[in-house]
């Protein structure tokens, strides 16, 4: 993730490279994903970018985002492509790439790219639940 320029002294590494050296400061530019504060950053990003694109779609995206899930309704598969195509547009411009797309929908999945799409032959985690595409079901495991 990109650090905005302002924003970059307050993302700083002190390294101490020999014992008894003064340390030294390095700044980045990029924010590795992977560490402890992932998740927050992550949804932080996402909010700010939607947000500051200023769409009805991206207020929509951003009610519907759940950190790394997007859950948009459509009417038909036409209305679904046509989101699909305006939320990648979205993500692009924030330099993100938005993929495993799917739906319950057969005629939307055959149309959605395959480098984009979901694998559907399997039950997908969608918010900690898993949904069956194909039969439109969810499995919730209860616990005592």
């Amino acid at each position: 993730m990109e650090l905005l320029p302002a924003e970059r002294s307050c993302a700083c590494f002190r390294w101490l490279k020999h014992v008894g050296s003064e340390p030294t400061e390095d700044g980045i530019e990029w924010y590795p994903f992977g560490v402890i504060s992932s998740p927050f950053l992550l949804s932080a990003t996402l909010n700010y970018h939607v947000e500051n694109y200023g769409s009805e779609l991206s207020l929509e995206v951003r009610k519907n985002l759940h950190v790394a899930n997007v859950i948009l309704p459509a009417r038909s598969a036409k209305e679904a492509m046509e989101i699909c195509e305006d939320v990648k547009t979205i993500f692009k411009d924030a330099a993100m790439n938005i993929r495993g797309l799917l739906s319950n929908d057969e005629e939307f999945n055959k149309q959605i790219p395959e480098k984009d799409r979901a694998e559907i032959s399997q039950v997908k985690g969608v918010l900690g639940i898993k949904w069956n595409a194909y039969q439109d079901t969810i499995q919730v495991t209860m616990k005592p």
